[in-house]
């Protein structure tokens, strides 16, 4: 059986450019950004899988980003990362239920199993490499970059601080910020 070679064209507004996080404060508005770049990526992926290999290559292109994130590496992130947004569809579909409980068993069930499956992962590093290589073979990510941004027209990787976020933390006691 031959696999299928299908691609899809997506379109997604990011908070947060890549670049290296490594030395950035972490902080409520970068936490908001990154939930909300998680978001639009499940918006748009169908499974699991497919949103681990977003969630990984987009953590790969933000160096230091992952330790916003449960895990050592990369690759734990992302799993922690997916493991979370499962969470979410299924309080989700919780909610949905009550309007319509035939609908969303089967869903409540493909996610749960997912979950249980992911949890696995998490507790030997083979078993998240063995996961990783599974989805890597399955999905790619490829990346068009806005042109009008002239931190991304030539292609190369800067050092983000927090002003290029927008973040402006007082760390003062009568903070009013």
């Amino acid at each position: 059986m031959q696999k299928q070679n299908r691609q899809r064209a997506v379109v997604i507004e990011l908070h947060i450019p890549p670049g290296d996080y490594t030395n950035i404060r972490k902080g409520d508005k970068l936490a908001e950004a990154l939930s909300s770049d998680l978001s639009e990526f499940f918006r748009v992926t169908d499974n699991p899988s497919m949103f681990y290999v977003a969630i990984k290559h987009y953590l790969s292109e933000r160096v230091g980003l992952n330790k916003m994130l449960p895990g050592d590496s990369v690759i734990e992130s992302s799993i922690h990362a997916t493991i979370v947004t499962l969470m979410t569809e299924i309080a989700a579909t919780a909610v949905h239920e009550i309007k319509s409980e035939k609908e969303d068993k089967p869903h409540k069930k493909r996610v749960g199993g997912a979950l249980r499956e992911l949890r696995e992962t998490l507790k030997s590093e083979q078993r998240m490499k063995d996961f990783d290589r599974f989805c890597s073979d399955s999905y790619g990510v490829s990346v068009e970059k806005p042109r009008d941004l002239s931190n991304f027209a030539s292609g190369e990787e800067y050092t983000v601080s927090d002003e290029d976020l927008d973040i402006h933390i007082d760390n003062h006691l009568n903070a009013k910020s």
